[in-house]
Parts: structure tokens; sequence; C-alpha cells
């Protein structure tokens, strides 16, 4: 199945947040996001990965945080309620799943999976249902939200440009 509407992974490599997220993680207060348990990163320090210095010159990013999803946890199916996309990274590899769904019949969900490789960047769909899983130890996934929301932005077009400027994986 071509996934490319549904996520993409980025050629740049995390050359700072994937190596120093745990000193991130352990000095900051965590506050309750949409279910999860996240904290804001200051902007001098998701500057330092080129790709996002790049993708916010173009399409200005609001912020940057990281999510954690504690053990045994299903983040249920659901699409974003603001954001049309985003660029998310798992941190850390742990035996969890992200999973895009696709309606079978009223009973049945159909799904593919986002197979996150280390310190690869994604653009992820947001508006496409999506669900999470994670099992025994918490999950953590850097996320950015961009200054305009799911009226405003949307995956294609951030695809498109970033397909064009050379900037995704083919």
């Amino acid at each position: 199945m071509n996934t490319n509407a549904l996520y993409k992974s980025f050629l740049n490599e995390s050359t700072f947040i994937a190596d120093n997220y745990q000193k991130l993680i352990r000095f900051n207060n965590w506050i309750n996001y949409f279910g999860f348990s996240t904290i804001d990163i200051d902007k001098r320090i998701w500057c330092l990965e080129s790709l996002l210095q790049i993708v916010d010159n173009q399409f200005s990013i609001k912020g940057c945080g990281i999510l954690k999803i504690d053990p045994y946890t299903n983040y249920n199916w659901h699409t974003d309620t603001n954001r049309g996309l985003t660029i998310n990274m798992l941190l850390k590899e742990v035996h969890s799943y992200s999973l895009f769904g696709f309606d079978k019949d009223q009973y049945n969900t159909s799904f593919v999976e986002l197979k996150y490789q280390p310190k690869k960047f994604y653009l992820f769909n947001t508006q496409h249902i999506h669900s999470v899983v994670n099992f025994q130890e918490p999950r953590y996934v850097f996320t950015v939200e961009f200054s305009k929301n799911k009226q405003e932005l949307n995956y294609q077009d951030v695809y498109d440009w970033c397909l064009n400027e050379g900037l995704l994986d083919e």
C-alpha cells in the first residue's frame, strides 16, 4: 500500500533532539494536552535541527514538544482537533504501534503501521484517522505544531512543497 498520503519520512535525521531528549524530559513540568502528557521545547533547542529551520521558514512553526504515552495505553482512533499535519519523531524505540485506520465495516477497522526509524522525522497526516498502542514503558514522541490550523494548512500542501524541495525520502 502506498502510504504517502498518510506519512512520509524526511531525508534529514535528527542531529540534536534524538540524542538529548532524556535531558529535556527530566527537567520539565509535564502538562495534559489532548490526553497526552506533554512538555514544550524551547525554539532555541528545536532550531538546532536544520530540517525544522527550513520548514519553519516556509510554514511557521508555532511550537514543538514531546508527547508521553504511559505504559499499557491505547490512544484511541481519532483525527486531530486543530492540526492539519505534524512532524513527528519517535525518541526511544519501545514496544508500540502507530496506526492509520480505514473503516472496513461497522465492526472493523483495517490499518497500516508507521514503523518509526531511529532519528527520523516523519511528515504525519493528522487528519487521517490514527491511533497509538503502547506497551511496557513510556513512549516519547517529538512533535511539531504549525502556526496555521487544519483549515489553513494541510498535509498535502506541505508534502508537495517538501517533495519539490527534495526534503523527503524517496
